[in-house]
């Protein structure tokens, strides 16, 4: 049975998580390697220290080596921070050869219109995704190849990213020996991993709330609609419920992992009072979640 490797590598706010493994057909994969350490020298998806977030990064691929049993060479990178934009643009070609069918060809060309947005020079391309083409107006299409037509056009959804965070990033995973496959913004990977095709259909806002962003992906008709990324997260709720519960921010963090719940409840449902140190010291269930 012929086997492809595969990894990857998200390098987050408070953890760094590496996983290996082997694809053995399009529907089956096998886990054999993962690390999660603590991350050090990154902010908000930003590497603040260089030296520091290429250690965090090389103790989660070390560990997640000596699970698989061999080398990690490669990787996709999750890339995440407030310096990722998005844009929606369309791209329009003729079909100029004699019987007017659409080729690969014609694809690659109108995804070249559509990519020619203006992108500034400290910017990167990182994805330009086909949201759905439209052959003579005909729209909806979701592979035109092979259709008959005169003109086809394309609708896409276009993610850049700081030239020099990119940079950055790949500078400490490849200082490690690990050569870098490709760069994905995060929450299009968590759509993948969590989103089911009926939602991406009928509507869905995707939130993966990190330590120090949130990265939101909306879906409709099975394509992506929009993404960003809110400079918003886990870190934020836990000093806030340090400041407003007057407790430390350990505390505040050890309560939102342990009780931390925004769902509906009914008033006779909901816990009074939640002891969070020896001495008998309490808060209220209800002040936790209404911080949070």
């Amino acid at each position: 049975m012929k086997r492809d490797r595969i990894a990857a590598i998200d390098v987050g706010t408070t953890k760094v998580c590496t996983i290996m493994a082997d694809i053995l057909d399009k529907e089956d994969v096998r886990v054999l390697g993962v690390g999660v350490t603590p991350s050090h020298g990154l902010h908000k998806g930003l590497v603040t220290n260089i030296n520091e977030a290429r250690e965090s990064i090389r103790r989660s691929v070390r560990l997640a080596e000596q699970m698989a049993g061999r080398r990690l060479e490669s990787a996709y990178v999750g890339v995440t921070g407030r310096h990722i934009s998005s844009v929606n643009n369309r791209g329009s070609v003729a079909i100029t050869r004699n019987n007017q069918v659409v080729h690969t060809e014609d694809l690659k060309r109108v995804l070249d219109v559509a990519r020619s947005v203006k992108v500034p020079a400290e910017q990167r391309l990182l994805h330009v995704i086909p949201r759905e083409y439209t052959v003579d107006g005909q729209g909806g299409v979701k592979n035109p190849i092979g259709m008959h037509g005169f003109r086809l056009d394309v609708e896409t959804h276009i993610i850049t990213a700081a030239l020099t965070s990119i940079q950055n990033l790949s500078k400490c995973i490849r200082s490690i020996g690990v050569d870098v496959d490709d760069l994905v913004m995060e929450p299009l990977a968590s759509a993948e991993a969590v989103l089911t095709p009926e939602e991406k259909l009928e509507g869905v806002l995707l939130a993966d709330i990190g330590g120090g962003t949130t990265d939101l992906a909306l879906f409709k008709n099975n394509t992506i609609f929009h993404t960003s990324v809110l400079p918003v997260a886990g870190y934020q709720v836990t000093r806030d419920i340090s400041v407003g519960l007057g407790i430390t921010f350990e505390l505040a963090e050890e309560m939102k992992k342990k009780y931390g719940d925004v769902t509906p409840m009914d008033e006779e449902r909901i816990p009074k009072d939640i002891a969070v140190t020896g001495d008998g010291h309490s808060i209220s269930y209800q002040d936790l979640s209404d911080i949070i």
